[in-house]
């Protein structure tokens, strides 16, 4: 996560562009695997990613 926080002063990092990122790391999953495994991929992504959001947003601050 530290390599976020230079980016994140430069330019915000906000949750659409985590959101973005979501969509992408769902389709390539979904192109690539199916199954439990894949759905787990998604399911610690979505916390990574709203984790990610919310430190960005208070770096910020």
């Amino acid at each position: 996560m530290s390599k976020h926080f230079p980016i994140n002063e430069m330019q915000a990092m906000e949750k659409h562009h985590f959101e973005h990122w979501i969509l992408l790391w769902k389709n390539t999953l979904d192109e690539n695997f199916e199954g439990e495994m894949a759905e787990m991929a998604k399911i610690k992504a979505r916390n990574i990613a709203n984790l990610m959001a919310y430190k960005m947003e208070m770096a910020r601050k």
